[in-house]
């Protein structure tokens, strides 16, 4: 968020921080889960940005159907100017970061059906509208993948994915090419689903999936 780096945790590079301000408990129709409002401020303690992050279990999943959850943050700049501009690397968004007994085995796929492009590595970027992760842990396999909502600026979203040296799956706004404006009249505004297999899944059953996740309150921004 401008010249504050909040990715990494390097001190020597005074990286900013993402401070706790209320947590409002969720229980409802639409699932259980939890509100929490955060101040992103520098490494000299000034808040650039406010954030209204909302998490929830919408489903909590058995044999057939995985479990479901929502992700929807509002970032609101708090400048002199009411605007900012948000910048990063190839992998930076809302990212998964794998049980370790997935590293590298982690297999890769997504609505596109393209593998994506090499960005370095075993790195790659792919513009779809869900992405999916497949492996094992303690030997049983398990299926991940993350939705891209319609309404999210940017859609459909650049996936970095990345088996080795640790499985990891990120929803990206394509910064690295494109730094992307924020104002207190148009913050920045982005909700994501997660659903959870304990087994190997297809194409259809993710796309169902993503479905189900819109038609649960996905679409209600």
């Amino acid at each position: 968020v401008g010249d504050v780096n909040f990715w990494h945790e390097f001190p020597d590079r005074h990286p900013g921080t993402q401070a706790h301000a209320s947590l409002e408990l969720l229980r409802g129709e639409k699932g259980t889960g939890f509100r929490q409002n955060l101040n992103w401020q520098s490494a000299d303690g000034q808040t650039v940005a406010h954030e209204d992050r909302t998490v929830r279990l919408l489903q909590a999943g058995d044999g057939e159907n995985p479990r479901l959850l929502e992700w929807h943050t509002r970032l609101v700049p708090v400048g002199e100017d009411g605007s900012a501009m948000l910048s990063g690397s190839h992998y930076y968004g809302l990212g998964l970061r794998f049980a370790p007994d997935m590293d590298r085995d982690a297999e890769f796929f997504n609505s596109s059906g393209e593998p994506g492009e090499i960005y370095r590595g075993a790195e790659r970027l792919v513009e779809a509208d869900w992405c999916a992760c497949t492996g094992t842990i303690d030997g049983e396999p398990v299926t991940v993948a993350m939705f891209d909502h319609p309404d999210n600026p940017r859609h459909p979203a650049t996936w970095f994915t990345m088996p080795e040296p640790f499985a990891y799956l990120s929803a990206t706004l394509n910064l690295h090419n494109e730094k992307l404006e924020i104002t207190r009249e148009n913050p920045l505004d982005v909700r994501y689903g997660v659903a959870l297999w304990g087994r190997k899944v297809n194409r259809q059953k993710v796309a169902q999936a993503r479905r189900r996740w819109l038609d649960a309150g996905g679409e209600n921004k």
